[in-house]
């Protein structure tokens, strides 16, 4: 899957503002979430660091994964120390994550069972054991199940 994001300022509210496009169609991308933070608290998080930046970053609606929000930190912080106006794109291609080539698995070593009867691994004597505990004993309960009767008098009422 294919997603950008764009980050630009909006200078007159002094917020950063972060919308984020998702390919759900083929070679289409489609405006999923836009986020706004206020300036100051992202040139805090800025100095404390990328990690304290991607934690402001994330909301409910707005939670990149780790390669993304590591990127977009970057970008952020690149973008306060240039005081660039113009909006800043970000483009990611999963594809370029998985691998080209199948890994081929080796197996270590075999795993040798302890025991080449099943038989000996059942046990016999579960009946005799569950048969031994006694029966379940009644519960009294303040709870009660509502006849049909009571739920007649609700559909009148509609």
């Amino acid at each position: 899957m294919k997603s950008k994001y764009t980050i630009y300022k909006d200078e007159e509210n002094k917020h950063l503002i972060i919308k984020e496009y998702a390919e759900l169609d083929k070679d289409a991308l489609t405006f999923v979430c836009e986020e706004t933070y206020p300036d100051k608290m992202i040139e805090d998080a800025i100095a404390k660091g990328s990690e304290e930046l991607i934690s402001a970053l994330r909301t409910i609606n707005f939670y990149p994964s780790g390669m993304y929000a590591q990127g977009l930190a970057q970008a952020i912080i690149e973008f306060y120390r240039t005081k660039s106006t113009e909006p800043a794109e970000i483009a990611y291609d999963d594809s370029a994550f998985l691998p080209k080539t199948r890994v081929k698995r080796v197996i270590e070593e075999d795993i040798e069972s302890e025991t080449d009867d099943i038989e000996e691994e059942i046990d016999d004597d579960f009946d005799e054991k569950f048969e031994e505990e006694p029966n379940i004993k009644k519960i009294n309960s303040s709870l009660s199940l509502a006849d049909e009767d009571d739920f007649d008098d609700l559909d009148d009422e509609k």
